[in-house]
């Protein structure tokens, strides 16, 4: 009989693991010499609240999948600076590299590479109040994480990076949906995360019935950054679909959209979209930033900046549109002057020709002391005429430049005033900033190699370099991409790219904390290099009894576990799986899993379906026909998102 190593202090995994157990719980180990050989063998043993560690620096080839095991957190643990790595398919649950079909569910820690084939996704999400965090995920010919329409529920995305999946119109980076029927009040809610470069499709491609997209950074899709459209499976009686886009930088690189809203020609989400304090930025090809397609119920903009590279193209643009046009409001956006469309009742609208960023060409997105972005925002996000219901009212921390951010460490938004406009503050310590404190310093100041200086502070090394950390105040000048230590003075607030501030007096190495860690490649870029999650590495130590983490959610964990450092709102408690006592940060309102709201409350929102007369409740009546029959399909169907079907609609300009 194989027997289960419980969690102690001291054990083989221990220190490289930043979430203790609750009461009752195990940790199984997985990898060379470790209890277990497979992650299959281990699961095998598993109970709910069970943690399975799976040592990194190894590739295990998938299919993983996880069913039938609520309550299990799967975790990679770092070796020499390397995650485990899932590759590929072996056939069984349609060739899916992982199958999340498990609840109260977190997977957590790994690198997933597709085998590119058309046919194979790399991650599929049926089950409820799951947390996918801190995993790099490419190469997927097909979608690089895909939410069926059929029992899936809640999702949280965190502190994960997507790039290189996706192919032609319909396959995309990440494509998610929630069952309304089986999961009502579902919500995908997707936070502190990377996507960019994609291959095909639009990034992030969502029908979920609620969409909560906080602190990202999302670059270079083949379509749209956005696309958050209606349900393709539910009754479109049974729910709207929302979206809450708060403190995002969106960057486009085509003449595309950088979000596409409403529908597709195969749903149509009759729901409110709210955008507030993004930073958009558009290429001098880029005709339309926003595009509302069939049925919208209201749109809100509030303290965004809006960035043009060139031409004349329109805030947003009406497409196939069914009825009235939707309300439009909003206030305190900054845009660049040449852009069109901007409806007549925008408030304290600011336009001009150059926002004064710190570096506009190299993406460095940080307003400088000068910008007219400082400032220049308000508070009242929230417009009696849209009632968006549970909005996150203003950001309260930053996306990291360029990369994912790291578990635990999202970097507060300090306000120094009035909020300014657009996704970060003026003086945001994200990206390399330079740290602050100790007597001017000389030399270094530029040095990539990080040539040791006489004291004092770093000038503005690292500044626009994507990966370089800024160094402690009285560092040496390791801001530069090799990466060198620094050491002596107190600590600086700066870390680049999503890489951890070190801390006072601390030697840091490569964007670490606390103890000096060697993981190579870029100091704190994106989790797949330099990136640290354990406590060893420099991550938080944990506190016992739950905290809550950025993003909001919980405020008490289940059965007083131990909050992980890196837990995002509603993952404290057992493994991060729900924490059903914990208060949303925002409103207040009972969250499940996840952070995720589980139900929408009555907003006195008017029914956008209103008044739609004769033709209207015809088009109902034969959507709701073809709902039942689409549930009918076999189990094979249902397994996988329903593809989107041929249309007289233009799907993606």
């Amino acid at each position: 009989m194989i027997s289960r190593t419980p969690l102690a202090a001291g054990a083989a995994f221990a220190a490289l693991s930043t979430l203790s157990a609750g009461a009752g719980a195990t940790t199984l180990q997985v990898g060379a010499g470790a209890t277990y050989a497979t992650v299959a063998a281990a699961l095998a043993q598993a109970h709910s609240g069970d943690i399975i560690e799976v040592a990194g620096d190894a590739t295990y080839t998938g299919t993983f999948s996880f069913r039938n095991v609520n309550g299990v957190t799967v975790r990679g643990i770092r070796k020499n600076g390397k995650r485990p790595i899932v590759q590929g398919v072996t056939g069984g649950d349609y060739n899916m590299a992982v199958f999340l079909n498990s609840d109260d569910f977190v997977f957590e820690g790994f690198e997933v590479i597709g085998d590119g084939n058309q046919s194979n996704p790399c991650i599929v999400h049926k089950a409820s109040r799951v947390t996918i965090r801190d995993v790099v995920v490419h190469g997927c010919g097909r979608h690089g994480l895909l939410g069926t329409d059929t029992d899936s529920g809640s999702l949280t995305l965190e502190y994960s990076e997507f790039y290189g999946n996706g192919s032609g119109e319909l396959i995309h980076q990440i494509y998610m949906a929630t069952d309304e029927v089986a999961h009502p009040g579902s919500v995908f809610r997707m936070q502190y995360n990377y996507v960019h470069d994609g291959l095909g499709g639009n990034n992030v491609k969502s029908r979920a019935e609620r969409n909560e997209i906080y602190y990202n950074w999302i670059e270079g899709a083949f379509y749209h950054e956005l696309d958050l459209i209606g349900s393709q499976e539910a009754d479109t009686a049974v729910a709207v679909e929302d979206s809450d886009v708060v403190g995002n930088v969106l960057v486009k690189h085509s003449s595309y959209r950088i979000a596409r809203i409403g529908g597709d020609g195969t749903g149509v989400s009759f729901g409110h979209y709210r955008f507030v304090n993004n930073t958009m930025v558009l290429a001098s090809s880029t005709s339309v930033a926003i595009g509302v397609q069939t049925g919208v119920a209201c749109i809100e903009l509030e303290n965004n900046a809006i960035i043009s590279a060139g031409g004349t193209p329109a805030l947003y643009s009406l497409t196939d549109y069914t009825g009235s046009a939707p309300p439009i409001v909003g206030s305190n956006n900054w845009m660049t002057t040449a852009i069109t469309a901007v409806p007549a009742g925008f408030t304290a609208q600011l336009k001009g020709a150059d926002p004064q960023l710190v570096a506009l060409s190299s993406l460095d997105l940080r307003p400088t002391a000068s910008s007219p972005l400082v400032d220049a925002g308000t508070s009242a996000t929230s417009s009696a005429t849209c009632a968006f219901p549970r909005p996150l009212a203003t950001p309260a921390y930053s996306p990291a430049l360029h990369a994912a951010t790291l578990p635990n460490q999202a970097q507060a938004r300090t306000l120094s005033g009035v909020i300014d406009v657009g996704a970060y503050e003026s003086n945001a310590t994200v990206g390399g900033a330079t740290g602050s404190g100790g007597a001017t310093g000389s030399g270094g100041a530029t040095s990539r190699g990080g040539a040791t200086g006489s004291g004092g502070t770093i000038a503005t090394a690292g500044a626009s370099a994507r990966g370089g950390t800024s160094g402690n105040a009285g560092s040496s000048a390791g801001a530069g991409r090799a990466g060198a230590s620094a050491s002596g003075g107190s600590g600086g607030a700066g870390a680049a790219m999503g890489g951890r501030a070190s801390t006072a007096g601390a030697t840091s190495v490569a964007g670490g904390a606390g103890a000096p860690q060697a993981n190579g490649g870029q100091a704190g870029t994106s989790a797949s290099s330099g990136g640290q999650t354990s406590a060893t590495e420099g991550g938080s130590a944990t506190t016992s009894g739950g905290v809550a983490n950025p993003g909001g959610g919980a405020t008490s964990a289940q059965a007083g576990a131990t909050a992980r450092a890196g837990g995002v709102g509603g993952t404290s408690g057992i493994a991060g799986a729900s924490a059903h006592a914990g208060a949303d940060s925002v409103s207040g309102q009972a969250k499940d899993s996840g952070g995720c709201a589980c139900s929408l409350p009555a907003n006195g929102a008017a029914d956008p379906r209103a008044g739609w007369g004769f033709l209207g409740a015809m088009a109902l009546l034969v959507r709701r026909g073809l709902d039942r029959r689409r549930r009918n399909f076999s189990k094979r169907r249902r397994l996988v998102a329903l593809p989107e079907r041929a249309s007289r609609v233009d799907r993606t300009r």
